[in-house]
């Protein structure tokens, strides 16, 4: 864990003391200067699910001992965290699974700090075998509006899914390729979204209308592992392709 407070010129080592090699963080998204929750998995026996906040701009770091949990269906655990994003220092949604042949998409999700986690029982996870990254803004029902991206059962090529109740449920499924995987996914707001493939022929996917219909860019290669980030509706950053490349007219969409 790394801080900069000069716009990435110099940074400072915050790694807590506690967090040993047991501990695999993944993600993290802070929601204020001060207030940021990092999500991943603990591998001292089996892989569970981790996840930990500061609210003191890393000074202090709580862990939570009450995320949800089921009995194992394969001996290496119940499921990582690979992506988290937060709309606020109280709601937060989390997606993983178990990167594994057998392996179920998860998510987990909070709207009162952490104090409880809700587990998505939507049987549309089913056809997903993990999810490695989650976006959301607010929504207009009070709850945030979130895309996550990630690969289908048994790697069945890349998927990207959508919720508009905070995690509970998920839609929308869409699918681009037979191989691979969407590694990356970042939404300026409810209608704009892009993300990123891993290990596919297709480079980058996006939509301007609330996934009416998607845009997508094709890789030149598929050994590629891409991300994707958007600052606003028009500018977005991605290394997708094995190249980083940004726009600033929403990758053509917002033409």
């Amino acid at each position: 864990m790394a801080e900069t407070t000069d716009g990435g010129q110099t940074w400072t080592d915050l790694t807590p003391p506690q967090w040993n090699s047991s501990v695999i963080s993944n993600a993290i998204d802070c929601v204020t200067a001060t207030t940021c929750w990092v999500a991943g998995f603990t591998v001292d026996q089996m892989m569970n699910p981790w996840v930990t906040e500061t609210t003191d701009g890393g000074k202090t770091w709580a862990t939570f001992s009450n995320l949800p949990t089921f009995p194992p269906y394969d001996p290496n655990g119940t499921y990582t965290l690979s992506g988290i994003s937060c709309t606020s220092a109280l709601e937060c949604v989390a997606v993983g699974g178990l990167n594994l042949s057998d392996g179920h998409a998860q998510v987990i999700s909070t709207t009162d700090g952490g104090a409880t986690w809700s587990l998505s029982a939507d049987p549309n996870l089913t056809d997903i075998q993990d999810l490695f990254s989650v976006s959301c803004v607010p929504g207009t029902g009070g709850l945030p509006t979130c895309s996550a991206a990630g690969s289908a059962l048994r790697a069945a090529g890349p998927v990207t899914v959508r919720s508009a109740d905070g995690g509970a449920t998920w839609t929308g499924m869409e699918t681009y390729d037979t191989t691979g995987w969407m590694n990356s996914v970042s939404c300026a707001d409810a209608q704009h979204c892009w993300a990123a493939g891993g290990g596919t022929s297709v480079a980058l996917v996006g939509t301007s209308d609330g996934w009416a219909t998607w845009s997508t860019f094709t890789a030149k290669t598929t050994n590629e592992d891409g991300s994707v980030s958007c600052a606003s509706v028009r500018f977005c950053v991605s290394t997708a392709d094995n190249a980083v490349r940004h726009t600033s007219t929403d990758g053509g969409l917002g033409r």
